[in-house]
């Protein structure tokens, strides 16, 4: 069991970085399938599996930064974030991105 879970935690990392870096498509998945990463069931590594599918046949997808202010490839991002609330005590953050 602890072999399965190293390896499904070193991937994880790896969809990690990819999402963090230069495939931000893949970030909400990844993050909630690291929450499984001390015990993945069959159901988490099929998730992981489609994702590298998912990945092999979206190649050519890419974010192309350009340093022009309002030229073709002009990229604005926002965020903000809300620390935790009375109600739920949890706290939300959001972003969007405007290409």
């Amino acid at each position: 069991m602890g072999d399965r879970s190293n390896s499904y935690a070193q991937l994880l990392g790896s969809l990690q970085f990819l999402a963090n870096v230069t495939r931000p498509d893949i970030a909400y998945i990844v993050n909630r399938l690291a929450s499984y990463s001390t015990n993945p069931s069959l159901q988490h590594t099929t998730a992981i599996k489609r994702i590298l599918q998912y990945l092999s046949g979206t190649r050519e997808y890419r974010i192309k930064y350009s340093n022009a202010p309002n030229g073709p490839n002009h990229f604005s991002g926002y965020t903000d974030a809300a620390y935790t609330n009375a109600n739920d005590c949890k706290s939300t953050t959001g972003y969007m991105y405007l290409a």
